[in-house]
């Protein structure tokens, strides 16, 4: 069996430019280098921290054609924008919240990886930490496999098409 519940408390940051691994690879707790080269469909748990190494947020990075997207609690993705945005310096990043147009559904338990696999028709077949597009009912969703509530689950941000709530 499994569970499926709405994350509103979710958001996402992208972090894009051509400079975006290098730069959130000296960001975050985890080795983003490792990730981009591991190309889309990469995933790992990170922290960021401030420079005495209190955390700021908790997140989750996805890998994607050419952003990397920060999965995190909204509430803090404020402080984390703004910590951010005082160390680009000359660096070709760019910080966009892409919170809004995607809502998070989470899918957990036993049987998520087979729900989800049968919702989107085909197989996602995804690794621990991975994520890959695929559609559920005419939207367009991104899978990742890892769990917000528990191990074993499988988090779904879909993006809204105008008038969906």
């Amino acid at each position: 069996g499994c569970a499926v519940f709405r994350l509103p408390e979710r958001g996402v940051l992208e972090v894009s430019g051509s400079e975006r691994v290098r730069w959130l690879d000296g960001m975050i707790t985890n080795d983003v280098k490792e990730l981009g080269a591991a190309g889309p469909g990469a995933g790992a748990p990170a922290l960021a921290l401030t420079h005495q190494g209190r955390i700021i947020a908790a997140l989750h990075v996805l890998v994607r054609d050419d952003v990397l997207w920060l999965d995190l609690d909204r509430s803090v993705l404020p402080a984390l924008v703004a910590h951010f945005e005082s160390r680009i310096i000359a660096d070709d990043v760019t910080l966009t919240d892409r919170s809004e147009p995607w809502a998070r559904v989470a899918v957990e338990g036993p049987g998520a990886a087979d729900a989800v696999d049968r919702a989107i028709g085909t197989p996602a077949g995804l690794a621990d930490e991975a994520n890959a597009p695929a559609a559920l009912a005419g939207a367009d969703v991104l899978v990742a496999a890892y769990g917000v509530a528990a191990a074993g689950g499988r988090p779904v941000p879909y993006h809204r098409r105008a008038g969906q709530r």
